[in-house]
């Protein structure tokens, strides 16, 4: 048998190695205010609200501030009313813009009051403040009209600040009455994870008449607003309605 000679200090050293060898269940306990995930541990859960986390944005350092708006991704509505009868008509409102009411004429009740006439405002998005943000608008251009009827006008805007995201109403051969939806943008989230949501909706008063069978409330998504008219019209009033939608996103 050979045999070694061991020193004291060394062989406390490996007396010490083989005990905690032999132990289990260590995980949970902490060493120099460090956890078993401190390091070499598992990463950070993504989602958690570790430094760093929320995104690109933040790779690096401080996270970056938004600079501005974009719209992406153009969608559309269901039209309500008849689709069938007259030319489609889209007008999109100027690059950058979005729809923050309509204006129109009714026909005369003979038999029925009618939307004879319609056409959109527009207007700018601005990103203001520091964080936290908000988006205001600032009324722009009207888009062409459309339909050939009516003599009785009427306006139907969104309370300041806030833009056209759906609408409702009624309508059988042609549109009888249009209710607008209109909603604040919010900017939400955190710093490097923020992005704009639409807001509580609200309606201001309709105009139209009470013929033809109430349509379903139809709205953009939660994270789109109308940007564009999309209609049907054949030399009288308006036969469907509906609305082109993009997605509000924060560029940087």
């Amino acid at each position: 048998m050979t045999r070694h000679a061991l020193g004291l200090s060394a062989l406390i050293s490996a007396l010490l190695l083989a005990g905690c060898t032999a132990i289990s269940g260590l995980d949970g306990l902490t060493f120099d205010d460090l956890g078993a995930g401190g390091r070499g541990g598992a990463a950070p859960d993504a989602g958690s609200d570790a430094p760093g986390a929320g995104g690109a944005a933040c790779e690096g350092g401080a996270c970056s501030a938004p600079s501005g708006l974009a719209l992406t991704d153009q969608i559309f509505t269901p039209l309500r009313g008849d689709a069938n009868t007259g030319t489609p008509v889209v007008h999109e409102c100027p690059d950058g813009e979005v729809i923050l009411g309509y204006e129109g004429s009714l026909t005369e009740p003979d038999p029925s009051i009618l939307h004879g006439q319609i056409q959109a405002r527009c207007g700018k998005l601005s990103l203001t403040g520091a964080g936290p943000y908000t988006i205001t608008t600032t009324p722009g251009e009207l888009t062409p009209s459309e339909g050939t009827l009516g003599s009785a006008p009427w306006e139907m805007m969104c309370p300041e600040h806030h833009v056209v995201v759906g609408f409702s109403g009624r309508a059988g051969s042609f549109l009888d009455r249009l209710v607008i939806d209109c909603a604040p943008l919010l900017v939400e989230g955190d710093p490097g994870a923020q992005r704009v949501r639409v807001g509580p909706v609200t309606s201001p008063e309709g105009a139209g008449g009470d013929g033809g069978t109430a349509f379903e409330d139809t709205r953009c998504g939660v994270h789109e607003v109308a940007n564009l008219v999309h209609l049907i019209a054949e030399r009288g009033p308006i036969s469907a309605f509906g609305l082109g939608c993009k997605t509000v996103s924060l560029t940087y």
